[in-house]
């Protein structure tokens, strides 16, 4: 059994002290190299677009060669309260019209530098994801080097999706990636082409789990990570502007709520007052104590006629 003062820990400190489960992260994003998109025709020889060396891609840059076929690049970064996220997108096609007449494309390969800033050192996920349409004679590549210290820890051909435990400073977190891309036509395959994409997304540390169990009677309840150590307990369903409690406990039950088929599934122990909003939502944010691992029932009641209660959340963090 938990202790019960670790719960009065993650409550107390949780409803008082954190008001927002964000990160103010800020970041740049610039070329590395200078990044290039190729078309070739056997009628009108190469054309060539480009995005010069050092040229800052967070507004968003694109590059476009088209000559019989069409070839290009693109990168852009989005940073909202919650997730900072980088693409680039590597695309191009081949086109075979007699022996020794079509088109081919080459992306790169090019480089791109991304760095992350925190005010404080913030512990993250970097979840990186390389993804590909292609056809048979065409392809893209990525690779990134955390660090930028010439080690590639994410190779997109080998795993697509691959997520990094990080810790982000105000003296920054460089992330290197290196792409490219090809499309050549045959006799047979006639018309070829890819699209390469590379996603850098920061995400919440994955410190807690949080398991649904019941059924819902009214408002849906759920919960995921926060930035700085916190949680967030999210519910929607509710009806507009209602009042309502959120429960927090030690064990887990399921007994009848008065004058209703509802379930109470959480023997509380701490039961904090809630508003939800015009949309029948509501966000809960909570400071973790340092103490772990723990385990805390949770739910949600709306104070209506006749009451009603959500599904139940078990918050397990290690």
């Amino acid at each position: 059994m938990f202790r019960s003062t670790q719960l009065l820990l993650l409550t107390a400190a949780g409803l008082a002290a954190a008001p927002s489960a964000s990160a103010q992260f800020t970041a740049t994003f610039v070329a590395k190299s200078r990044m290039f998109a190729s078309a070739t025709y056997s009628s009108t020889g190469t054309q060539t677009a480009e995005i010069p060396i050092l040229s800052d891609l967070a507004p968003g840059r694109s590059a476009v060669a088209s000559n019989g076929v069409i070839a290009s690049v693109s990168a852009g970064l989005t940073i909202d309260s919650t997730t900072v996220r980088a693409t680039i997108t590597d695309s191009g096609a081949g086109r075979y019209v007699t022996s020794g007449t079509g088109g081919s494309s080459r992306n790169g390969p090019h480089s791109t530098l991304l760095t992350l800033f925190a005010p404080r050192p913030t512990a993250a996920t970097l979840r990186i994801t390389h993804s590909q349409q292609s056809d048979r004679g065409a392809f893209g590549t990525a690779a990134v080097d955390l660090g930028d210290d010439g080690s590639f820890e994410f190779q997109g051909s080998a795993t697509p999706t691959q997520d990094f435990a990080v810790t982000i400073t105000p003296q920054g977190l460089l992330v290197s990636t290196t792409t490219s891309g090809s499309a050549t036509a045959t006799s047979t395959s006639r018309y070829v082409s890819y699209q390469s994409d590379l996603t850098i997304e920061v995400l919440p540390p994955d410190t807690c789990q949080f398991f649904s169990e019941g059924a819902a009677c009214g408002p849906s309840l759920d919960g995921r990570n926060g930035f700085d150590e916190t949680i967030v307990l999210t519910a929607t369903g509710a009806t507009p502007g209602a009042q309502g409690v959120v429960l927090l406990g030690l064990q887990r039950t399921s007994s009848p709520l008065p004058g209703t088929s509802c379930l109470l599934l959480v023997r509380p122990v701490i039961a904090a007052p809630i508003s939800f909003r015009s949309d029948g939502s509501f966000e809960l944010a909570l400071t973790l104590p340092p103490s772990r691992p723990l385990a805390i029932p949770s739910q949600v009641l709306e104070a209506r006629s006749p009451l009603a209660s959500s599904n139940g959340v078990t918050i397990f963090c290690r």
